[in-house]
């Protein structure tokens, strides 16, 4: 990158303090490397003669402007626009939000779109707090395929019931937030890239300015498809949204280059791969007899050797003897309280 190049990004840094600098260095990079020849200079917004209109131009050396809103760069295009205009909340020394405004009650089945697409979101809230002292914090539920979980939100399955995954994050000051695909299929792999997009858009928008998170503090829960969304798309994507915490792997989570675009894996930070606990949770007998085929536990082991691949240090797995696909149900929640439990204590 030319010393011009990483002035004009500092300076957007500095204009846009909610989004990290080396977010920034990172997409600049990327959209050199993916037009295949150096830019020094990123031009933003609007329509340009002879081009139409695009999110991001890059300007080579020549000074003809180059247009990256091609499918390739769609993701990398959307976060550099949001660096250059987003007004949401910045992040605070300490490692928190900064949010504010938003009520510490329940609800449910509530509709966000994003892009043209719906989804739902239940937010559990209540009893929590934000203070020096009690830091909040924040857990995202993915539901596997059919999406159960989330339309039974009281059930002992997943998340209702004294060890459900709502009870744990009450018990840790942790707002519980179960996602609803807005796929139509209710599924969260098939179009992984484009739900990574709606879930990112989801939290800086709606969780981030209304609630003072510590993104020290956030951890991922999913099961089989929901799973598979957390190791293969989101965390490759969206590990720039989380500091530390962890993420309870359950019934799959297979390596990002399975199903996903691996030009769309973010760097991850230093202390994201020291601390951040991914979990995997899958018995040995899932390998598809009683699931369709679908290997959860050939899935898991792989997901858990890239990420090994990659530096990460604190990854744990938890492999149940013989088995099957819905051995874990039911257990999602003391899995999470016991990864609790290992980083923070009681």
């Amino acid at each position: 990158m030319s010393l011009r190049a990483l002035s004009l990004v500092q300076v957007l840094a500095k204009r846009h303090q909610n989004f990290i600098i080396y977010d920034l260095v990172y997409l600049f990079l990327k959209l050199t490397r993916l037009v295949g020849e150096e830019l020094f200079l990123i031009v933003a917004e609007g329509s340009v003669p002879n081009l139409g209109h695009s999110w991001i131009y890059g300007r080579r050396l020549d000074n003809t402007l180059v247009p990256c809103h091609t499918a390739y760069m769609s993701i990398a295009s959307r976060r550099f626009s949001r660096a250059l205009h987003d007004t949401g909340t910045p992040v605070t020394p300490g490692h928190l939000t900064g949010g504010s405004g938003g009520e510490f009650v329940d609800v449910e089945f509530q509709d966000y779109t994003y892009d043209g697409r719906t989804g739902q979101y239940h937010i559990y809230a209540a009893d929590r707090e934000s203070t020096e002292e009690k830091p909040l914090g924040l857990v995202l539920q993915f539901h596997g395929d059919g999406a159960y979980e989330f339309d039974h939100p009281d059930a002992g399955y997943s998340l209702g019931g004294d060890d459900g995954v709502r009870q744990v994050a009450l018990d840790y000051n942790m707002l519980c937030v179960p996602l609803r695909t807005p796929n139509d299929d209710d599924t969260w792999w098939t179009t992984g890239n484009s739900n990574a997009d709606w879930v990112a858009d989801f939290v800086q928008t709606v969780l981030y300015p209304r609630y003072n998170i510590d993104l020290t503090r956030i951890w991922l829960s999913g099961y089989s498809g929901g799973a598979q969304f957390i190791s293969q798309f989101f965390v490759p994507e969206y590990s720039n949204l989380m500091v530390d915490g962890g993420a309870v792997i359950s019934g799959g989570g297979g390596a990002p280059n399975t199903n996903s675009d691996p030009s769309t894996v973010n760097p991850f930070a230093d202390r994201f791969k020291q601390s951040y606990n991914l979990h995997w949770f899958t018995a040995t007998g899932d390998t598809g007899w009683d699931d369709e085929g679908y290997n959860a536990y050939a899935d898991a082991q792989a997901g858990e050797a890239w990420y090994e691949e990659r530096g990460f240090e604190t990854l744990s797995h938890h492999y149940p003897e013989g088995g099957g696909h819905s051995t874990v149900t039911h257990r999602f929640g003391q899995e999470l309280r016991d990864r609790m439990v290992a980083k923070y204590g009681t």
